[in-house]
């Protein structure tokens, strides 16, 4: 089985987000903000790349 590592993304007029541009340097990962940053709009942007789908498993989900 092949791994698959996420290096860096980013994101431009995706839902909510007009630009956003992040590095992941290390294995793991973890996301902390106030409340209506973003977190679930990256979590959103890294499951439609691996599984065409949001965080909640919805294939037709907004993206502007």
């Amino acid at each position: 089985m092949r791994a698959i590592k996420l290096k860096s993304i980013t994101l431009i007029n995706f839902k909510g987000v007009k630009f956003y541009s992040g590095n992941f340097d290390s294995l793991s990962c973890t996301v902390q903000a106030d409340n209506r940053i973003g977190k679930t709009t990256l979590l959103d942007a890294y499951n439609y790349l691996l599984i065409d789908k949001n965080c909640q498993y919805e294939s037709d989900f907004s993206i502007k």
